[in-house]
């Protein structure tokens, strides 16, 4: 439903003003006319809350929540409506609230329950597609349950790359509130107490270097960070652009690795599922550009779909664009000759699944210490650069 703001005289003729909410502004009118009011004016109010979600897609957490209990719902027979109003009822958080209840509004005037998900624009394409495939073949229930797992999986795996990176992430912060706390209260006492100083060590040189640099170009130093922050966000919002960046990110020491493996596991899941609600090959291979959050990939599988158009086969072509390690065109291609390529990627999903789970604790292992050493090294220069003169100076005096 809508909300609206309205302007109308009551049967005293005093002008009176509020909101009212309403499926279209028809039937607010006709309601206030009821209420015994004359509208004046009457139009849609604005809504921060819907603003912001119609703008934030939903988490992976939410999405298998939302998921697992239409399926659950709907699997227990009642019909796609009343599944609504039963969800609606059930959620706690009002973000998913309002969303499951505009769904509801829309199916009942006669949309179809993927273009009311899709019209939200909270839910992921995947998401709208399966569950549009789920509706033509009367196997919605199955949709849902299978795509719970799906960001289940999803949900999992990035919640162990953000734990991954909460201690680097800390290390930063104190780096810079350390460089912060040295500039504001220790940086100006010991300008003055070593200017006067002949022969200061080369750490305290360049320490004391740093810092007036830092401050007498700091402005200039912070627009071009920001500079360069806006230009790499437009870039990679650009198709031209970001096809280079994303190349080049798969090419990177480790994390290049990584992101191959994530991008296996999504394309390998996301076509097995797709495959299993029995979608069009080449509907699939649209959906899976955007899935694989990668446009380098993304032109690759655009022309494995031009092959396809052409008569070869999926593993033929993902071959010929070396998207992929040889292990999953090989399972693909024995996946085709057998008959059993929904199995064949199930099963490959579940690899680079254990393959992420590994790397990721690889990284861990890695970066960790790494973090520590540097931010060590950053102290102890720090630490010699200022006791350095003072050793010095106190050497002098006797």
């Amino acid at each position: 439903m809508d909300k609206y703001s309205y302007k109308a005289w009551n049967s005293k003729f005093e002008v009176i003003k509020g909101k009212i909410e309403e499926e279209d502004i028809g039937t607010a009118k006709d309601r206030l006319k009821l209420q015994g009011l004359t509208v004046i004016d009457i139009k849609k109010a604005f809504d921060f809350n819907e603003i912001s979600f119609s703008r934030l897609k939903l988490k992976d957490g939410e999405l298998a929540n939302f998921c697992g209990q239409m399926g659950m719902i709907l699997n227990s027979g009642l019909n796609v409506l009343s599944g609504l109003e039963v969800l609606q009822s059930q959620m706690k958080e009002k973000k998913l609230q309002k969303i499951v209840g505009i769904i509801h509004a829309n199916v009942r005037r006669g949309r179809s329950l993927a273009s009311a998900m899709q019209d939200t624009n909270a839910f992921p394409k995947l998401l709208c597609d399966m569950v549009a495939s789920g509706e033509l073949s009367g196997n919605v229930d199955e949709a849902f349950i299978n795509m719970e797992a799906f960001y289940e999986r999803e949900a999992r795996i990035k919640s162990k790359i953000v734990t991954a990176s909460i201690y680097p992430a800390m290390l930063l912060v104190v780096a810079i509130g350390m460089i912060t706390f040295f500039n504001i209260f220790v940086f100006e006492e010991l300008g003055s107490l070593f200017s006067d100083m002949e022969n200061l060590p080369a750490a305290t040189k360049m320490l004391l270097g740093f810092m007036n640099f830092l401050n007498g170009n700091f402005a200039y130093i912070l627009l071009t960070v920001t500079a360069l922050a806006f230009t790499f966000i437009y870039a990679t919002r650009h198709e031209k652009s970001a096809y280079y960046i994303d190349k080049i990110k798969l090419k990177m020491p480790m994390l290049g690795e990584f992101r191959i493996q994530m991008i296996t596991a999504r394309f390998s899941r996301s076509m097995a599922l797709f495959l299993k609600s029995g979608v069009p090959m080449l509907n699939l291979m649209d959906s899976l550009k955007l899935l694989v959050d990668n446009q380098y990939v993304a032109v690759k599988i655009e022309e494995v779909k031009n092959e396809l158009i052409n008569g070869r086969a999926i593993s033929s072509s993902l071959e010929k664009q070396n998207i992929f390690e040889p292990i999953v065109v090989q399972t693909i291609r024995v996946g085709e000759e057998t008959g059993r390529l929904e199995e064949s990627l199930s099963n490959l999903a579940n690899i680079y699944d254990k393959k992420i789970e590994a790397e990721v604790s690889k990284l861990m292992a890695i970066i960790e210490p790494a973090f520590t050493l540097v931010i060590g090294i950053f102290v102890a220069v720090l630490i010699l650069a200022i006791a350095m003169p003072v050793m010095n100076m106190t050497g002098s005096f006797r």
